[in-house]
């Protein structure tokens, strides 16, 4: 197995770093950052979405597994003190593969596409200036005139993060959805918004945002693009990340370790 690190800078991830490079070479596993086969990310959940905006270009190539160095990790099913298990899973082909799947993003300036990009978590449409308007259609059917502070569109994966924070439900991995959640809506007798989330299928989803967007921005994952754009079109995309995970591993399993004491 040829394998690669992907780390956050800290005390206890260097540590970890170090154990995996010792107990790898008891392993026969050799250590190949230009063309891995696996790609061991150690930190917390954000680590694990830079190692996945880091290596777009070779998914269909790599697996990934994470060692959790940070705090929450619903991206990790490995702690500090199963490195040594995690070898042996992985020399006796005894871990589970989940498949995590990505979402694209299109910015449009009068109808010309000029930038697209990827996201594991979420797609952020904010304001928090001034009001946001804007028009949404979902699959070429126009939904609202939507007014607020901003959208949040997050895969399944992403639910648990700042969608479960702005009232969003959480959506088990193994369903294929997407959900629209407003920020800050504006409900009033002049403008009315839906006020819930919506779930609907990811499968050929095509969720348009139209407007004059002069004052907002658009974010995805730890990434804040800086453009000028008045559509943004989030969609379904081939693109999926292959991680590891212990056989056991399950969605409720998942939920109760990372947000009940």
């Amino acid at each position: 197995m040829r394998y690669s690190i992907f780390t956050k800078e800290s005390e206890k991830a260097m540590r970890i770093v170090d154990k995996i490079y010792e107990i790898a070479d008891n392993f026969g596993c050799i250590h190949d950052e230009e063309n891995p086969d696996l790609i061991f990310f150690v930190g917390g959940d954000g680590t694990f979405l830079r190692a996945v905006q880091d290596n777009l270009d070779r998914l269909d190539e790599v697996s990934f597994v994470g060692i959790n160095a940070g705090t929450l990790g619903f991206s990790y099913d490995f702690s500090e003190d199963e490195i040594y298990e995690l070898f042996e899973q992985l020399d006796a082909y005894n871990l589970k593969e989940k498949e995590i799947p990505l979402i694209k993003g299109k910015l449009f300036q009068d109808y010309d596409e000029f930038i697209e990009f990827y996201a594991v978590n979420e797609i952020r449409l904010t304001n928090i200036d001034v009001s946001l308007e804007c028009d949404i259609s979902i699959n070429k059917e126009s939904l609202e005139r939507f007014v607020g502070n901003g959208v949040v569109v997050s895969t399944a994966f992403g639910s648990s993060g700042l969608n479960k924070s702005l009232g969003g439900a959480l959506i088990s991995h193994d369903l294929n959805a997407l959900e629209i959640t407003p920020l800050a809506p504006v409900n009033n007798k002049i403008y009315t918004t839906i006020y819930n989330p919506i779930i609907i299928p990811s499968e050929d989803a095509y969720i348009l945002f139209s407007g004059d967007f002069s004052k907002t921005k658009v974010s995805f994952d730890h990434i804040t693009l800086d453009e000028k754009f008045n559509h943004l079109l989030v969609t379904s995309s081939p693109l999926k990340v292959r991680v590891l995970v212990k056989k056991d591993n399950n969605y409720i399993k998942t939920i109760r370790k990372n947000m009940l004491k």
